[in-house]
This record gives C-alpha cells, structure tokens and sequence, in this order.
C-alpha cells in the first residue's frame, strides 16, 4: 500500500494497537452494518465477474454467503479460489474490501442453521419435488471466504 495515500497512513498508525482478531471484529462490525456487498471471482475464461450479495453469517473469521451451486459462481469459485469482497457504506463512505479464499460448503446443517425463507426468491421451485427453492434444495450451498487481506480506512490486516 502506498505511503503517499493519507487513507493508508491514517489506517496503518491507527489499527497499530490492535491485533489481528480485533482487526478483523472491527471489519466484520462494518460489514455487519453495511449488508450488501460486492462478491468479485474470476470466471473460468478470466474475465472478472462481480455480483451483489448479502453475506448469511460471519463465524470464526469466516464470511459465508447462500449461492446456487448450479450458477456460474461454482464454476468461478472451482476455477480460481482467490476472490474479492467489497462494501461501501453510503451513509458514511465506510468502506471494507477483503480478498481471500473461497470454498463451496455443502453443509446442510449450516445451510439450515441461518435460512430465511426470503432466501427462496433465489431458488425457484422447478416442481420436481426435488428442486424445492428451500433449504433442502440441493443446489443451495454457501461460498465461504477465508480472508488473508482485509483492508478498511483505518485499519489493514494481512
């Protein structure tokens, strides 16, 4: 990160004191309030593919985010984990951006543990009695993304 950016220098002496759990609490408290983000993944031909996406929980240092494993998201995530996650808070212009990496988790008990039937106006109801648009939908899963770099203006975690 440049030293001449007055944001990256505000964020480096300011996030000094704290370690890295306490950087990436105080991250994910943004991310908290701000909701929807941005998910960036490479698709399987290199091009960028970037999509609004309102993350399902934030446990153990982990974003996870609800996705339909027949989207090209999957092919994204399978092709190249590396990913970017972005928030921008426009009340304020808080902002998070976090690049890690991204795994498809297929745990049905996680699945079920932070369903909202909202979550349905994703998955249609092919009236198969098997592709239900619930969370017992096999095409329902989560990307998880496991940051390595977080970056926000005051604090930067690697």
């Amino acid at each position: 990160m440049s030293t001449t950016d007055p944001t990256a220098k505000k964020g480096v002496q300011s996030g000094q004191h704290l370690s890295a759990d306490e950087k990436i609490k105080t991250a994910f408290a943004l991310v908290n309030e701000i909701q929807t983000g941005m998910l960036t993944t490479r698709s399987p031909d290199g091009k960028l593919a970037s999509r609004a996406m309102i993350h399902a929980t934030l446990e153990n240092n982990i974003f996870s985010f609800y996705f339909n494993r027949e989207s090209g998201k999957a092919d994204d995530v399978k092709t190249d984990d590396q990913v970017n996650l972005s928030y921008l808070n426009p009340k304020n212009g808080d902002w998070v951006s976090v690049s890690g990496k991204a795994t498809i988790n297929t745990d049905k008990n996680k699945v079920k543990k932070h369903w909202s039937s909202a979550l349905k106006a994703w998955f249609d109801d092919k009236k198969d009695g098997k592709h239900t648009g619930d969370e017992n939908d096999p095409r329902v899963a989560l990307i998880d993304v496991h940051p390595e770099v977080s970056l926000f203006p005051f604090l930067i975690l690697q």
